[in-house]
């Protein structure tokens, strides 16, 4: 039984076809690699709390999500650009972005 099923995915990026007929199905059983994610992440904070009495104190966690905010926002933000379709040549021409980003 799938618990995902996409058929026939296709993704352009002006003239440049990135994806044509691709099909993905995910199956209930089957394990992937956020689950592995997942799991290491719980051990680290389980690891750490038992190593340091104050890891899970208050501060620690405050301070821990302030330091993580700023890449969370950027992370986020990439994602959307990502999944609307990316930031076409043609705005960087037209509003001299690429100026401001030469890594582009």
């Amino acid at each position: 039984m799938a618990l995902l099923e996409m058929r026939g995915i296709e993704k352009r990026f002006g003239g440049v076809e990135a994806l044509k007929g691709v099909d993905f199905t995910l199956e209930a059983r089957e394990v992937h690699a956020l689950v592995g994610i997942a799991l290491a992440l719980v051990a680290l904070v389980v690891a750490l709390s038992l190593l340091s009495p104050t890891f899970l104190a208050t501060t620690n966690l405050i301070n821990v999500l302030r330091q993580i905010s700023v890449n969370a926002l950027l992370a986020f933000g990439m994602t959307t650009v990502i999944l609307a379709g990316g930031i076409g040549r043609r705005f960087f021409r037209r509003s001299g972005g690429a100026q401001s980003l030469p890594f582009v």
